[in-house]
C-alpha cells in the first residue's frame, strides 16, 4: 500500500493488494499537485492510479457533497458506462455518488449530486456551455485514452471545452492523462494544454507481456472459421478485430455458420444500439466460450473477460491501435497470442505491398521503438464548433469578440485574426450574425437548425441520413440510408451477428425479421479506412532493403514464397536509390513516400496528384528530386489537392478554404517521415526501374 494514501481511500481502491511501482509513483505525483501523463499497458491499473489519488487529495471536496469535483473524460460511451460498472462499487464504499453525463443518461439531472462524474467531449462541450452551477466545484479532470483523440477535431473539442470549464472554476484544473500508447507525451500535451507546462510522465515498468504473433496472407473468412473450429469443442474465448463495420458483419455471419461456436458468436460496432452493445459485451463476458467480432469499438479498457486468442482481421491504421488490439488479450498470462490475417482482396483487386508487408512494418515499430508521433496539428473546423457552441451557451445572445477569442486563446494558431476569419464564415453560412453596432456575435437561423438535430455538438466526419433497424420493438441500431435503395422487400443482409430479412420499411425505420437465409446484400457504412500513416510506408521499404519480409510469415512455405515474390524489389528499396521508369506518356518513380507527399510532390512538378498513392509518383515529364525544398517552399501546391469532403465535419465544411488548407498543410509539415522522405529523395540516384518491377507494386 502506498503510505501516501490513506487507510480510508487505500483499502476501498485497492483493499490487500500490493500496489506496481509505477502506481506508487503516479499516486505521489498526482498528490503533489502536478498534472500527469500516465502511460500503462491495457489492464495495468492505470484508473486506479489516477483515481485514488485524486480522491484522496479532494477528499474534503468530495466528502462536502456540494458538486463535481473530478471529471473524467472518456472518448467513447460505452467505455464511460464499463468506467462507472467498475468504479461505483469503490465509491460506495467511500460513501461517495459516482455518476455519468452522456446523451443515454444524466446522472447531473438528479437530486443528489455526483461527486465524480464521468462523461464524453461532447457531453462535457454541453454542460460548459450551459455553465451548469454543480461543475463550479471542479478540481480535477482525467483524459482517458488520451492517444485516441490527440491531433483529431475531437481533440481540440476536448481541449477548448476543458480550458472553458477551467474559465468557470478557480484555482487551476489539475490534469490527468491516461494512455497505453503515447510516444511524444510532451508532443500530445501541446495539443490538448498548449498554455500548460509538460505535465509528469510516469511510464510502466517494462512491460514483460510478449506478443506471440502469427502472420497469414490471403486467409479468407472461410479459412478463419475452418481454424476457429478447431477451438469451438474447448472452452476458448477469441476476440477478432475487423476494420470496418461491414467487414465485422459479414465475418460474424460466416463464424457463426461455420466455426462450430455458433449462438456463441457475437458482433460488436458502432452501428448497434446502445442495448444491443451491452448485451453482447455482458453474453461474452459471462461466457465460458465464444467468438466475438468487434471493430475499435473493443479497442479501449471494456472489460469483456479473458481473452484466449485476439486475432487482427485486416491491418490497424496504426501502432496504437495494433498495441491496444493485442493488449486486450489474456491478462493472466505473460504472453499475448495474436493472429494478425489478411484477407484476400476485394473484387478485381490485388494484395499490395501495405497488405503484404504491412502488420511487419507495424511491429518493427513496435519492436525497435521507431514509432513516429507526429507533432501537435494546428486545427481549425473544431474552433469553428466551439464558437458556435459558446453563442449557443448564451441562449443565442450577442457575444463579444474577446469573450469568443477568449476561449481560443491557449492556442497559438487560433489568434485573433484566425478567430475572425472564422467568425465571418459561419456568418456567411448563417450560422451566426454580426451585431448591427457593437463588435458582438449571436445566433441565426443556421445555428438553432443544428440545436434541433443536436449537430452544434458534433465534430465527427459528416455521413449519409441514417434509418432504424427494426424487430419488433426493439431497435437493433442505425444504418446509413443509402442502404434503403437495396434493400427491398425480402432482402437478406447479416448485422449484430444475426441474419435478417427486410420485412417493411417506411420513413425513417426499416423493419425486419430473423432467417436462416444466406445474406443476399451486404450493407455499406460510407466510411473509407483511415489512409496509411508515412511511417509505415517508409518501413515497408526498410523491411524490402534489408530483406527482412517475412520473417513473421506462417507457413514456412508462404513466408518463402513471398520472398521470393518480393526479392526483386530488394534493390529498388534502397534509401540510396530513387527508381524510375516511363510507361503509357509519363514518368513514375518509386518514392515510399506515403500518399500526402507523393500528391503533393505531382503538384509541384506539374502532375495530377490523383494519380499518385502511398508508393508511386506520377508526373508528365522526368523530374529531379535534388532541388525539392523545405516542406514549407511546398505549401502553396496544397492547393491543388483535391481535399476529401467525405472526411471532413460540418464545421470544417463552414472553414474559409484558406484554414481547410492550412489543416491539411499541417499534416504536411508535422509528420516527421515528411522530412525524412524529403532527405532521402533530395540526396537519392535516379536509377531505371523494369516494368515488371512496376507491374509488382502497382499489383
Amino acid at each position: 500500500m502506498a503510505q501516501s494514501l490513506g487507510a480510508r481511500v487505500g483499502r476501498a481502491f485497492f483493499g490487500k493488494f500490493d500496489l506496481r511501482d509505477f502506481q506508487c509513483r503516479a499516486i505521489e505525483t498526482v498528490l503533489a499537485g502536478d498534472d500527469v501523463l500516465i502511460r500503462a499497458g491495457t489492464g495495468s491499473g492505470k484508473t486506479e492510479a489516477a483515481a485514488a489519488p485524486l480522491t484522496e487529495r479532494y477528499l474534503a471536496e468530495l466528502d462536502a457533497g456540494q458538486g463535481v469535483v473530478v471529471v473524467y473524460i472518456s472518448p467513447t460511451r460505452a467505455l464511460a458506462n464499463d468506467l462507472l460498472r467498475r468504479l461505483e462499487p469503490v465509491y460506495q464504499l467511500l460513501g461517495l455518488d459516482i455518476g455519468i453525463r452522456h446523451g443515454e443518461r444524466n446522472d447531473l439531472a438528479k437530486v443528489t449530486c455526483p461527486q465524480v462524474l464521468i462523461t464524453t467531449p461532447e457531453s462535457l462541450d454541453v454542460i460548459v456551455g450551459k455553465r451548469e452551477p454543480r461543475l463550479q466545484t471542479a478540481r480535477a479532470v482525467v483524459l482517458d485514452e488520451i492517444h485516441l483523440l490527440a491531433n483529431t477535431q475531437r481533440g481540440l473539442q476536448l481541449g477548448i471545452a476543458v480550458h472553458r470549464l477551467e474559465l468557470m472554476v478557480e484555482p487551476r484544473l489539475q490534469v490527468i492523462g491516461l494512455s497505453a500508447t503515447v510516444a511524444d507525451p510532451e508532443a500530445v500535451w501541446q495539443f490538448f494544454r498548449p498554455a500548460g507546462a509538460a505535465p509528469t510522465v510516469v511510464n510502466q515498468e517494462a512491460n514483460v507481456r510478449l506478443i506471440e504473433r502469427q502472420i497469414r496472407i490471403n486467409v479468407s473468412r472461410a479459412d478463419l472459421a475452418e481454424r476457429l473450429a478447431k477451438m469451438s469443442a474447448s472452452n476458448a474465448k477469441v476476440l477478432v478485430f475487423a476494420n470496418s463495420r461491414r467487414e465485422c458483419d459479414s465475418l460474424a455471419d460466416v463464424l457463426r455458420a461455420e466455426s462450430g461456436f455458433a449462438d456463441s458468436v457475437y458482433a460488436h460496432h458502432a452501428s448497434l444500439s446502445k442495448e444491443q452493445r451491452e448485451r453482447v459485451e455482458h453474453d461474452f463476458e459471462r461466457g465460458d466460450r465464444g467468438v466475438c467480432v468487434a471493430t475499435s469499438t473493443l479497442e479501449l479498457g471494456i472489460d469483456i473477460g479473458n481473452i484466449d486468442l485476439i486475432v487482427l482481421f485486416g491491418i490497424p491504421s496504426n501502432w496504437q491501435s495494433l498495441m491496444q488490439r493485442c493488449g486486450r488479450g489474456n491478462r493472466r498470462s505473460p504472453v499475448v497470442e495474436a493472429l494478425c490475417v489478411v484477407p484476400p482482396p476485394r473484387e478485381d483487386k490485388t494484395l499490395g505491398l501495405r497488405d503484404l508487408l504491412g502488420f511487419q512494418a507495424l511491429f518493427r515499430q513496435i519492436d525497435q521503438g521507431v514509432a513516429d508521433n507526429a507533432l501537435p496539428f494546428a486545427l481549425y473546423g473544431a474552433a469553428a464548433q466551439q464558437l458556435v457552441s459558446r453563442v449557443h451557451g448564451d441562449g443565442g445572445a450577442f457575444v463579444g469578440i474577446n469573450a469568443l477569442s477568449k476561449i481560443l486563446e491557449p492556442w497559438w494558431h487560433l489568434d485573433h485574426s484566425e478567430t475572425e476569419a472564422i467568425l465571418d464564415e459561419l456568418v456567411a453560412a448563417e450560422v451566426l450574425k454580426r451585431h448591427p453596432v457593437y463588435h458582438r456575435y449571436g445566433a441565426d437561423d443556421g445555428l438553432w437548425e443544428m440545436a434541433k438535430d443536436m449537430r452544434i455538438w458534433s465534430n465527427i466526419p459528416l455521413g449519409s441520413r441514417e434509418v432504424e433497424l427494426l424487430h419488433g420493438s426493439t431497435t437493433l441500431g442505425r444504418i446509413p440510408a443509402t442502404n434503403l435503395m437495396r434493400l427491398q422487400e425480402g432482402r437478406t443482409f447479416a448485422f449484430s451477428g444475426r441474419r435478417w430479412e427486410v420485412e417493411a420499411f417506411y420513413g425513417g425505420v426499416i423493419r425486419v425479421r430473423p432467417t436462416s437465409r444466406r445474406p443476399d446484400t451486404e450493407l455499406k457504412f460510407g466510411r473509407r479506412g483511415a489512409p496509411t500513416d508515412p511511417a509505415v510506408v517508409d518501413q515497408i521499404r526498410e523491411l524490402l532493403a534489408g530483406g527482412d519480409m517475412a520473417t513473421d510469415v506462417v507457413p514456412l512455405e508462404s513466408a518463402a514464397a513471398l520472398r521470393q515474390a518480393l526479392g526483386p524489389l530488394r534493390p529498388f528499396a534502397a534509401a540510396d536509390v530513387v527508381p524510375r521508369c516511363a510507361r503509357d506518356g509519363e514518368h513514375v518513380y518509386l518514392t515510399f513516400a506515403g500518399s500526402l507527399a507523393n500528391q503533393l510532390f505531382a503538384a509541384w512538378f506539374g502532375g495530377d496528384p490523383q494519380r499518385s498513392d502511398d508508393f508511386l509518383l506520377h508526373t508528365p515529364q522526368p523530374v529531379s528530386f535534388t532541388g525539392l525544398p523545405e516542406p514549407e517552399a511546398m505549401l502553396e501546391h496544397i492547393a491543388c489537392i483535391e481535399m476529401d469532403e467525405a472526411d471532413a465535419s460540418e464545421f470544417q465544411r463552414t472553414l474559409p478554404v484558406m484554414l481547410r488548407r492550412l489543416e491539411m498543410q499541417n499534416e504536411w509539415l508535422r509528420r516527421p517521415a515528411h522530412r525524412r522522405t524529403l532527405k532521402r529523395l533530395r540526396i537519392g540516384r535516379q536509377i531505371g526501374m523494369p516494368g515488371d518491377i512496376l507491374d509488382l507494386v502497382q499489383r
